[in-house]
């Protein structure tokens, strides 16, 4: 079980914390438009474990980076198609 708080600061910036067992986190993004069709996502986070076995930092490197690819390849599948964004 986990607990999130998001809060938006529009239009281009938004922070997450979450609580759950083995971790506290938080998460600051940030969109910074690079030209017409270019943007920049950049995340800030910090990590607290709550046990004492806990991934390796380039365990837990190479494991967010699969996800951001996979999120960001569905994310630009989605927009390339002209269909609107889900949440």
């Amino acid at each position: 079980m986990a607990v999130e708080l998001i809060r938006l600061s529009p239009p281009n910036a938004w922070h997450k914390d979450t609580i759950d067992h083995i971790d506290l986190d938080s998460i600051d993004y940030r969109l910074t438009a690079l030209s017409p069709k270019k943007t920049r996502v950049s995340l800030v986070l910090v990590e607290r474990w709550l046990v004492p076995d806990f991934p390796k930092k380039a365990d837990w490197v190479r494991a967010s980076s699969k996800y951001w690819d996979a999120l960001v390849g569905a994310i630009e599948t989605r927009y390339r198609s002209g269909r609107p964004a889900k949440g």
